[in-house]
């Protein structure tokens, strides 16, 4: 104790000197901290825009991959995403939470006429084949436009699977209507009416509208037959004979398989509505510009296949 008093004596001024300087040192550490705190509450504050990098954000155990279209790498505002995303997320969720009649009402009616007419059908059709595991996990990575790629897995750490074959994937497009997203779900794209038409002296044909899908173009077609003869839009001899036509000159046969000699008949005096199916995977790029049936025949018989008697005949729709 004498030893440690007689030290303090001795030394006294470095000790006192030594003790300031590490408490200025404090005191300066800790404004320089607080500066640095208040800087960055700030920064926050004034950035209402999300912020969304390279870096997968997670919410909810649903990810958004990227800023990018993976199609066309094209950046997508950030506005526009975080809007989009947010009604793909709520939909997700009401699926999740089992809230199936509200993530129904968020279909377009569209989506509804073209695939699940009942509660019923979105729920046995749709949901149960999507929504079925618990612990779900899902991804969102826009692909093109307003089209987005869902991706839904169950959580790895919970159930030890890894194996990519239980990975289900889907495409949703957002539409907007009185100020709200609506969604077509299922790989539907959404309609366009056309009201597109050719008039002859014996016909004539009006494109309703069409239905598009991540792998296929659905075409409503109105056929008026003026003529005294049955009119038979393809004789189904071939395949490709039925196609369309896009702005680079590239043809896609429809679904002959789907389709029967009754169903392209149409009977003297009479009219008819078709819908033709063809092979026709979505692309932006791509402007589907003719509606052809090259194998047609205008004086039909049914009771008479002999085809080398009959004239065909080329029926062109421009779109």
């Amino acid at each position: 104790m004498l030893r440690l008093k007689r030290f303090y004596n001795q030394n006294r001024k470095g000790i006192w000197l030594m003790a300031l300087i590490i408490a200025f040192l404090f005191i300066i550490l800790q404004l320089s901290n607080m500066i640095a705190h208040n800087q960055n509450s700030k920064r926050l504050a004034n950035n209402n825009a999300p912020i969304f990098s390279s870096v997968p954000k997670k919410e909810n155990n649903i990810t958004v991959e990227s800023t990018k279209s993976a199609v066309s790498g094209e950046e997508v505002s950030s506005s526009r995403l975080n809007e989009q995303t947010d009604a793909i997320k709520k939909f997700i969720n009401y699926c999740k939470q089992q809230k199936i009649e509200e993530a129904y009402q968020m279909l377009t009616e569209e989506c509804k006429e073209e695939m699940f007419h009942t509660l019923d059908d979105f729920y046995n059709l749709y949901y149960i084949k999507m929504f079925s595991k618990t612990d779900i996990e899902s991804s969102i990575e826009n692909w093109h436009g307003n089209t987005y790629k869902i991706k839904m897995y169950e959580n790895m750490l919970t159930t030890g699977k890894a194996n990519t074959k239980d990975v289900l994937q889907d495409y949703i497009t957002l539409v907007k209507k009185d100020n709200d997203y609506q969604l077509n779900i299922n790989s539907y794209i959404g309609r366009e009416e056309t009201k597109k038409s050719k008039e002859e002296e014996d016909y004539t044909i009006t494109v309703v509208q069409k239905n598009v899908y991540m792998d296929y173009e659905k075409y409503t077609i109105e056929v008026e037959n003026h003529s005294q003869q049955d009119i038979l839009l393809d004789t189904m001899r071939n395949e490709n004979t039925m196609y369309l036509e896009d702005n680079f000159e590239g043809k896609y046969g429809a679904y002959n398989h789907e389709l029967s000699m009754a169903d392209l008949t149409v009977t003297q005096g009479n009219k008819k509505q078709i819908t033709v199916k063809y092979y026709s995977a979505y692309n932006s790029d791509k402007k589907i510009q003719k509606l052809v049936f090259s194998d047609a025949i205008l004086n039909y018989n049914s009771n008479h296949k002999m085809w080398n008697d009959y004239e065909t005949s080329i029926i062109q729709i421009a779109l």
